[in-house]
């Protein structure tokens, strides 16, 4: 009578979802679960069952030939006892959908001979995932970067308008004091003129009201000599003074 495990191998073997194939040391199909065959029918094969599989795949043409040889290169370094495990991600597309699959070979020995299991699992779910997440990733930084150009854009822009700025300021800081320095002299002698006037003619040629003009005169551009003193110093203040890094720390401690 067959042992418990022995009893269910076969049912089981049929009820991986993984598509199984055993070969022999030659690459021969020995035997394949339920999932395989499923899958050669609806691609139009059989079971496979005595064809050489390494044959198969080293003779695979179009696009899925790459990926069917690597497999077919794993197999045998298996096989040989080279790697232990071999694994391959690999698309298997359909006419009607994207599909995704992953190759996993390992070896066992019974009676003394050698063989490999060949297992197909579709993993197309987690693929389409992963494509999904790279893919919204990939959207995620080229729009950090669009703003980070548009940041960069406009900080170089502002820092354009700021510099045009201070050019205008130094220009007109330095119109303000040429014509404030050119002006005093007209005033200086305008007010020279005035008190001349005031000091040899008041109470001789001049009444009373003139020589009251001539007081308003004098105190007038005397006012206007000091507006323009007030803005050839209001020049020189707008003028960007040198800047120095400052210790707050020390400071802060002057004043505990």
């Amino acid at each position: 009578m067959k042992t418990v495990p022995q009893r269910f191998a076969g049912a089981a073997f049929d009820a991986l979802s993984a598509i199984i194939a055993i070969l022999d040391d030659r690459g021969v199909i020995l035997a394949v679960n339920e999932a395989w065959r499923t899958f050669a029918r609806e691609n139009g094969g059989d079971d496979d069952v005595g064809v050489n599989y390494l044959s198969v795949c080293e003779a695979a043409l179009g696009a899925d030939r790459r990926d069917a040889q690597q497999i077919a290169v794993g197999i045998r370094a298996v096989l040989a006892g080279q790697e232990t495990l071999f694994e391959l991600e690999y698309p298997c597309h359909s006419p009607t959908e994207q599909r995704f699959f992953v190759a996993r070979v390992t070896a066992f020995e019974q009676d003394g001979a050698r063989f490999a299991l060949v297992a197909h699992e579709n993993i197309t779910r987690r693929k389409l995932a992963e494509l999904e997440a790279a893919r919204l990733n990939a959207q995620l930084e080229s729009r950090i970067q669009e703003r980070t150009q548009a940041l960069a854009a406009s900080q170089a822009k502002l820092e354009r308008q700021n510099a045009e700025l201070e050019d205008r300021n130094q220009a007109l800081a330095q119109f303000a004091y040429v014509a404030s320095h050119d002006l005093q002299e007209p005033l200086r002698t305008l007010g020279a003129y005035a008190d001349i006037l005031r000091h040899r003619y008041t109470g001789k040629v001049l009444d009373e009201r003139a020589d009251t003009y001539l007081q308003r005169i004098t105190e007038q551009a005397f006012r206007a000599r000091q507006l323009v003193r007030d803005i050839l110093t209001l020049s020189n203040v707008a003028t960007q003074p040198p800047l120095s890094p400052m210790n707050l720390g020390e400071i802060g401690r002057a004043h505990v």
